[in-house]
């Protein structure tokens, strides 16, 4: 059990909750499908009408081979409601722009908009594969999470001569191709018996969640080498081959309503890092241990009944309550508005939504569920058992055993700032002993004294991207910031920058009457240990000090950016190392089994709202 390793989640099992539509999406007219496969135009590559969604072409699918600039049709009369076009190519084909094909690679796009089958759209139908959501959703879920502003379906970049989008493009079908051929030659993908289409899919899946969020700009540009790209994909598939075997071998997910989900009961494990409380008053920090926490919610009458076990650390003594003491708060029409662990909570279709203030701010979640009844453990967890004696995971799971992949989505744009009650926030001078009584606390005076490398600031884990303001016109309110990485084994002390320095954007919106800089990060903040690779942009403002409602000191501060349908999901990869694992009571108790844990307090009882997740 002590191998479990930090989540990247956490917060209980209301934060790990994901946004998603519900349904396959796609139109069910049948009749000609053309169109055109696009890296550049791509002639000799397999296109047909995925019947039965194994993400390849088989025999008896309607197909065509396209021709030049690209072109391929077919006809097929039934419904093709949440079906995809693939367009295999293989090595040999020809792509009109670079030459023959040299790494075999697929494109999708749904059937609903098979008029370009391009890098972008494959990006689309990924995720409605992995999420459920219509072609729209999708569309708008992928340009948010990587922020890329152009329009993904139906966009025939060849033909409107958009180089920026084209050379993006061809990056990403790089990137796809050498992934796919990574799994192709790794002898564990082949002992474990994972079908091409299968291989191709976990290609294209990786590359979206997992190396393009490092490597778009913000105006969807790569500004990184072929070369470079392909490296990130092949040792992004090489470290996490076992978690791509568990998430294939787990099967295909179907959209379940959260309803019904919340009723079975969840259970949310994760290795983490928090604190505890001893007797009345003293808080007392862990670090890096088990946290297991259970929910189940009946939806009958105005509003939902919570039910279950709150979230609990495994210490020597056993399991003990965690205690909440993080603070955050959102701007919501001008106020500074205090996040709510659970607000009130609607059903939206196959979906629920949650307050996370008292007045407004809602986020979106919708589920994946995958049955595991009589796989092995291991099969799902294949790291369970590493460097433990006396752990089996040989074990086949009984009837009612689930994971699932849950996915974020943000109803309102937010802006959500983290208040240490020790900190003062960043310098907007020099620093004195009585820094929050007497310096001027204004987004200028933070540009103005952040204006070199000299006066540089940090963000990220442990200090380990600095940044500074490079440029300023306070009549456009734009500007720019450079950041570079601190590589100071003692993070905020003694830092020591090195590498390249990266410049990105910034803004100065004036929101609810408060001032607020939206700035884009860059990639090194966005790939450093610890960061979220998916948070595009930060905030920086004023917050002031309120001592009743738990803010002791005013001052600059950071906060993260979720702008409207901005997604996050939290996927089961059958690996405690990467990620919180969400799952059904009999897995848990499986894996409590195996690693011969104290058991768990399960419970069932109703708890208050007080309960939910204890604040200090």
């Amino acid at each position: 059990m002590r191998n479990w390793t930090k989540t990247a989640v956490t917060g209980g099992l209301a934060a790990l909750l994901v946004a998603c539509g519900g349904g396959g999406g796609g139109s069910s007219a049948p009749g000609a499908f053309s169109g055109k496969v696009i890296d550049g135009y791509i002639v000799g590559a397999t296109v047909c009408l995925d019947l039965n969604s194994n993400t390849k072409c088989d025999a008896g699918e309607p197909s065509a081979t396209t021709t030049a600039g690209g072109a391929y049709s077919f006809t097929y009369s039934g419904s093709v409601a949440g079906l995809h076009v693939i367009a295999e190519v293989p090595v040999g084909a020809i792509d009109e722009d670079l030459g023959a094909v040299t790494d075999a690679y697929s494109l999708f796009a749904p059937a609903s908009a098979p008029s370009a089958v391009t890098p972008l759209t494959t990006l689309v139908s990924s995720e409605m594969m992995a999420s459920g959501s219509s072609a729209s959703e999708a569309e708008s879920a992928v340009k948010t999470s990587l922020g890329i502003s152009v329009d993904l379906l139906a966009n025939n970049f060849k033909a409107s001569g958009d180089t920026t989008v084209q050379d993006t493009a061809q990056k990403i079908v790089a990137a796809i191709a050498e992934a796919k051929k990574t799994l192709d030659n790794d002898s564990t993908v082949a002992s474990e018996g994972l079908t091409p289409g299968q291989i191709i899919k976990q290609a294209v899946n990786q590359v979206k969640n997992d190396v393009l969020p490092g490597l778009i700009s913000s105006d969807g540009s790569i500004t990184k080498s072929v070369a470079d790209i392909k490296t990130d994909a092949s040792t992004n598939i090489t470290g996490n081959l076992q978690n791509i075997v568990a998430k294939t071998k787990t099967g295909s997910g179907t959209v379940l309503s959260m309803k019904d989900a919340f009723s079975a009961g969840m259970v949310v494990v994760q290795k983490d890092s928090g604190n505890y409380l001893v007797g009345e008053n003293t808080i007392t920090p862990f670090s890096d241990l088990p946290v297991v926490e259970y929910m189940k919610m009946s939806f009958e009458g105005d509003a939902p009944t919570f039910a279950g076990t709150t979230q609990k650390v495994l210490l020597d003594s056993g399991w003990t309550d965690t205690i909440d003491t993080a603070r955050h708060w959102l701007l919501v029409d001008g106020v500074w508005s205090r996040r709510v662990s659970q607000g009130a909570m609607t059903v939206a279709d196959n979906c629920v939504k949650v307050q996370r203030t008292l007045i407004g701010i809602q986020d979106k979640y919708c589920l994946v569920r995958r049955d595991v009844t009589g796989k092995t453990l291991g099969s799902i967890l294949p790291k369970l058992c590493e460097n433990i004696v006396g752990c089996s995971a040989t074990a086949e799971l009984p009837a009612g055993s689930y994971v699932y992949d849950l996915t974020a989505s943000a109803v309102d744009d937010q802006y959500d700032f983290y208040i240490s009650e020790t900190w003062g926030g960043y310098l907007t001078a020099d620093y004195t002993e009585t820094y929050n009584q007497d310096q001027t606390m204004t987004l200028a005076a933070f540009i103005a004294y952040t204006s070199d490398e000299q006066h540089r600031q940090f963000e990220g884990h442990a200090c380990n991207t600095a940044f500074w303001f490079t440029e300023y016109d306070d009549s456009t309110k734009t500007g720019k910031v450079n950041w570079k990485r601190n590589e100071s084994e003692t993070g905020c002390d003694n830092p020591t920058l090195a590498g390249d320095t990266e410049t990105t954007n910034f803004t100065v919106k004036t929101i609810g009457g408060v001032d607020i800089m939206v700035a884009e990060t860059s990639r090194l903040y966005r790939t450093g240990t610890g960061n979220n690779p998916r948070q595009l942009l930060k905030a920086f403002a004023y917050v002031p000090a309120d001592i009743a409602d738990g803010r002791p000191l005013g001052g600059i501060r950071s906060g993260d950016v979720k702008l409207k349908k901005y997604s996050q999901r939290v996927e089961f990869n059958g690996d405690f190392r990467s990620s919180s694992q969400i799952m059904s009571k009999p897995v848990y108790k499986a894996i409590e089994t195996a690693l011969t844990l104290p058991a768990f307090p399960f419970s069932d009882e109703t708890m208050s709202p007080s309960m939910l997740r204890r604040r200090r």
